[in-house]
């Protein structure tokens, strides 16, 4: 698997936030994309980590995002 490093985000910014977590990437993300993960027993409900021990992969890429009717990130 490739693992990614994912820096958290806040919600109410769409700034970087504080932590990093290690993710598998199921999705053929790269650098600087806005991602989602899924974390736990979750992320071994994927394809690609089926009954493999992941703690945390990356589900999808996002293009866009709106927060309260304003978009605030877009690809």
């Amino acid at each position: 698997f490739k693992l990614q490093i994912v820096q958290n985000v806040d919600m109410n910014t769409m700034e970087p936030a504080s932590g990093f977590v290690v993710a598998v990437d199921a999705v053929g993300a790269g650098e600087g994309e806005m991602v989602l993960c899924c974390a736990g027993s979750s992320a071994r409900m994927t394809g690609t980590t089926e009954e493999r021990p992941v703690d945390s992969v990356i589900v999808a890429i996002v293009d866009s995002a709106e927060l309260n009717g304003t978009q605030v990130y877009e690809k």
